[in-house]
């Protein structure tokens, strides 16, 4: 269970302070340029979340349960969307 919290954790602290800079960035009217590594940040750590997430559990505290692997494979797959839907939010602004 630590490791998948740690994990979790470092994750949600990334997305969290590039989602901020991002805001800032966007109330300060800056180039769309200058929100890259921000954006590029948000996207990698989507992408690392979903896939070691499943792979932590599978690893490290197998499931016992189909319901159990269930749900780890929708928190997997909702880490990766929703950066997906904001992203595409974004876009549309």
């Amino acid at each position: 269970m630590g490791v998948s919290t740690l994990l979790v954790l470092c994750m949600d602290v990334a997305m969290l302070y590039a989602a901020s800079m991002l805001r800032l960035l966007g109330m300060r009217r800056a180039e769309p340029r200058s929100m890259r590594l921000h954006r590029g940040v948000m996207a990698t750590v989507a992408v690392l979340e979903a896939g070691t997430y499943p792979y932590m559990a599978w690893r490290y505290e197998t499931p016992v349960s189909v319901v159990a692997w269930a749900l780890i494979l929708s928190r997997a797959l909702a880490a990766h969307c929703s950066q997906s839907i904001s992203r595409w939010r974004d876009r549309c602004r």
